[in-house]
């Protein structure tokens, strides 16, 4: 209940943090490493050394954001879709980092909460203050495509559908799969 009621105290606020819809490629050059504790998949920690080879889609969101929260229903399809062919996804929580007054224990509650809410299958951890200058973090949502070599080859800030996102896949997860049949 409490989350909610932040919720809609943050609405106004939420909207205007949202990004508007753009693409990049700007930053065509190595995805920076990465390790980022997982609130799902038993609280491990993972390392972008640890997808070597695979495509990794990595998405800055907060909790109470309602474009992040459609934007996820997006990638759970996507992920459904692609995660047989070796798509990695991580989703990076940055409550904190655009609402400084969330304590660490209320950030991590809202966080689990929308897990469960959404019922978000791929791996999510709570962004990191390197995680988020490493890979430039403007704002939210913001996704980052990287291919099997670590290269960034796409960056979409702000909401967009799987649809926006079907090239860029395409690309990402094709590279792995001239040699089978």
């Amino acid at each position: 209940m409490r989350f909610h009621a932040l919720l809609v105290l943050l609405m106004p606020f939420a909207v205007s943090a949202a990004l508007a819809p753009k693409v990049s490629d700007e930053n065509n050059g190595e995805a920076p490493a990465f390790k980022l504790r997982l609130l799902n998949n038993d609280g491990k920690e993972v390392s972008f050394a640890d997808f070597k080879g695979k495509p990794v889609v990595l998405n800055f969101f907060a909790s109470w954001c309602p474009p992040c929260q459609h934007q996820i229903g997006e990638l759970k399809e996507v992920y459904s879709d692609l995660s047989p062919r070796g798509l990695v996804m991580i989703g990076a929580a940055a409550d904190a980092k655009l609402l400084t007054e969330t304590s660490p224990e209320m950030e991590l509650k809202d966080v689990k909460g929308i897990i469960k809410e959404k019922d978000i299958p791929y791996s999510i951890g709570i962004a990191t203050t390197d995680l988020t200058k490493d890979y430039k973090f403007k704002g939210i949502p913001t996704t980052i495509f990287i291919d099997r070599s670590g290269k960034i080859v796409k960056t979409f800030y702000g909401y967009h559908d799987k649809a926006d996102f079907a090239d860029v896949l395409k690309q990402i997860v094709a590279e792995g799969d001239s040699g089978k049949k």
